[in-house]
């Protein structure tokens, strides 16, 4: 009796510090770069229960909020509290006009667009005008991969338009309604492409519904923390400092009596022992099903460890020891340093991230496997490069970027996260760049208009910083012989940072050239005695940081490289 009293109390003292941990939680803000959001939004040190459902908000790369409308990724360029209202931009907005986009849809459960929101209409793939038919000039054609792209400043103007080209306009290939501010487009001349793409840039206005504003006024009048109640999160629930309550805390000075508590019993003395005794049923229920579980699974795999020759999920140091002893990958100049501990991941955690690799989260694909964009859970963005299963030359790679990769630390370097060796996967995850790569910037018709003269001087820099680093400043050389454009990731703000460390080389301080059998690289980038007499050294190095200091500054070294190639 006395063990189960202790045990009653014990759980007792952890429903209370629940509650008190939710008050606590739910007064906090939702805070990235300069915003500072409360309820009716979640997210980061918010849980999912201070704010509603779609709500949820994520930090990208610490500067703009960032908010799913429909699993659509936007980012939150202002906030207005008092009209609730967000203006938001599409991730990704600076290629829309080219590539096919999807129609922004809203769940009207919780979203409508702002009264000022304006629909341009984008025609892509359309075929030329038939003869006789004259486009007016409220019909603006622009250049993407070819002709056929034409969009009409707003909606309004069809209903102007002669019955031909409203023919024809319903012969291309797809059309989408692309939400822009009235004020913008009004206050900007709209006649290419570029200028749509400045209005596009500053984004479109959607207001949240204000259901239970009116609630929240009490909740926070009494003393407690607006937010929605755990079960059914469409109720609103008041988090005070000793429960959840439906509308308002109590307190002993109350006027009127209190509000039923959500979780409040009916009255009688059996009701109240059934709430004490039942969680501590399940949570004894739990406790021996969560022992009975773990004994099996570690038996298990002490009795499979004989039988297999390697574990299905590696330790950071164990997978490069094992793969260095089969390949040396460093060429077998000396002995290097550990690598520091990198995060684990298991294969279920990517899966669910990317969406079990869901060609929507696709970034890219390189040489060794593609690249996915993963969102963990807390909302947390991630980059995972996958190495491809046929690869062999990519196994080694692998094992040189993480082995590279993990002990560098440098603002003008991507930063290694973690990676996964479970089953036959091979992944390497490393921190998300939302502006993606520089030969996208360099080449897009839209996003290289953001590519002014001091963007590209700043991105000169921190690549010149970066490789600075790797020469001087590491504990080793290292020569990445792969620096292009399309191995520059860029930030949020364009800071550029290096990736792609698998065809990186490295030797002692006290060495300036080794050989190598075989020659790897961008022909183009690399020197002349590289290619032909398979040295590398400091100078491969100085050669291919000209190379992207030109490429940054202009593309057309890049398209010279390619109809070589």
């Amino acid at each position: 009796m006395l063990c189960f009293s202790i045990f009653a109390g014990t759980v007792a003292i952890i429903m209370i510090s629940a509650t008190a941990q939710d008050y606590k939680n739910c007064s906090r803000k939702f805070e990235c770069g300069d915003f500072r959001i409360g309820y009716p939004f979640s997210g980061v040190k918010r849980p999912r229960h201070c704010g509603l459902p779609s709500l949820g908000l994520s930090c990208s790369a610490s500067v703009f909020p960032m908010i799913g409308l429909l699993a659509i990724p936007y980012k939150i360029l202002r906030v207005d509290q008092q009209s609730r209202t967000l203006t938001v931009l599409r991730d990704g907005e600076g290629s829309i006009l080219c590539f096919p986009p999807r129609n922004t849809t809203l769940d009207t459960d919780f979203f409508h667009f702002a009264p000022d929101t304006q629909f341009v209409l984008l025609y892509n793939d359309c075929p030329p005008p038939p003869a006789g038919v004259q486009l007016p000039p409220s019909i603006v054609q622009f250049n993407c991969k070819g002709p056929g792209y034409y969009f009409l400043p707003s909606e309004d103007l069809l209903g102007g338009l002669k019955d031909s080209v409203r023919s024809w306009l319903g012969s291309c290939g797809y059309l989408v309604r692309l939400p822009v501010n009235r004020t913008e487009l009004g206050s900007l001349p709209v006649r290419s492409a570029g200028r749509l793409a400045e209005v596009v840039y500053r984004g479109f206005g959607v207001q949240w519904t204000g259901k239970y504003d009116g609630a929240c006024g009490n909740c926070m009048n009494s003393g407690g923390e607006c937010g929605s109640n755990e079960t059914s999160r469409l109720l609103f629930a008041c988090y005070c400092s000793d429960q959840a309550y439906a509308s308002g805390c109590f307190s002993l000075n109350s006027p009127s009596p209190p509000a039923k508590p959500l979780h409040e019993a009916a009255e009688g003395r059996n009701r109240v022992l059934l709430k004490i005794l039942l969680p501590i049923a399940i949570f004894i229920t739990l406790s021996a099903a969560a022992i009975t579980l773990f004994y099996y699974i570690r038996n298990r795999a002490l009795q499979n460890q004989n039988g297999k020759t390697s574990s299905p999920l590696l330790k950071p140091l164990e997978f490069i020891k094992m793969q260095r002893a089969k390949s040396a990958p460093f060429g077998g100049q000396g002995n290097v340093e550990s690598p520091p501990s990198l995060q684990a991941f298991t294969l279920s955690e990517i899966k669910t991230a990317t969406n079990d690799f869901s060609d929507d989260n696709l970034l890219g694909a390189g040489g060794f496997g593609p690249v996915y964009k993963c969102v963990f859970l807390g909302g947390e963005e991630m980059a995972v490069k996958r190495l491809s299963k046929s690869s062999t030359q990519g196994l080694l790679e692998f094992t040189n970027e993480v082995s590279l990769t993990a002990r560098l630390q440098h603002v003008n370097l991507v930063r290694v996260v973690g990676f996964c060796t479970e089953n036959d996967e091979k992944m390497l995850v490393y921190e998300f760049m939302p502006n993606r790569s520089l030969d996208i910037h360099l080449f897009d018709p839209v996003k290289r208009l953001t590519m002014d003269w001091s963007t590209r001087v700043r991105i000169i820099e921190g690549v010149t910083q970066g490789l600075l680093y790797l020469q001087e400043y590491s504990n080793y050389t290292i020569i990445h012989r792969d620096i292009k454009a399309s191995n520059i990731l860029l930030d949020d703000e364009m800071n550029p940072k290096i990736s792609d460390f698998g065809m990186a080389k490295l030797f002692m301080k006290d060495s300036y050239e080794a050989n190598t059998n075989k020659i790897v690289g961008t022909y183009g980038y690399v020197p002349p005695e590289y290619v032909k007499n398979g040295i590398y050294s400091i100078k491969h190095m100085t050669h291919g940081e000209e190379g992207k200091a030109w490429n940054s500054v202009t593309p057309h070294w890049t398209i010279l490289l390619r109809n070589v190639s």
